[in-house]
């Protein structure tokens, strides 16, 4: 009876500790599918704009300043992004 009784709780317990994991796992899951999204969706949007600033004849080093003053970059980091996006680079 005694081992019965431990043995439910026991059990319960286990239950719930499996649900708990679970759940937590669910989140973590979660929240990185939407971390990546949003840095795919970054990267997009930065594509986007360094390209319509090219086609529209703006030179390099201004879309450059841009970045860092809208996104925050260091201007190495935004050289690299224009780089990275630019037509030239892409037929590399």
């Amino acid at each position: 009876m005694v081992y019965e009784a431990f043995r439910d709780v026991y059990e319960e317990l286990i239950t719930e500790a499996k649900a708990e994991g679970k759940a937590e796992g669910e989140a973590i899951g979660v929240a990185s599918g939407e971390a990546k999204g949003e840095k795919r969706q970054r990267e997009t949007d930065l594509k986007i704009f360094i390209e319509d600033k090219i086609e529209d004849g703006v030179p390099a080093e201004k879309i450059a300043a841009k970045l860092v003053k809208l996104y925050g970059f260091t201007e190495s980091t935004a050289k690299e992004y224009v780089e990275k996006y630019s037509p030239v680079s892409a037929e590399k």
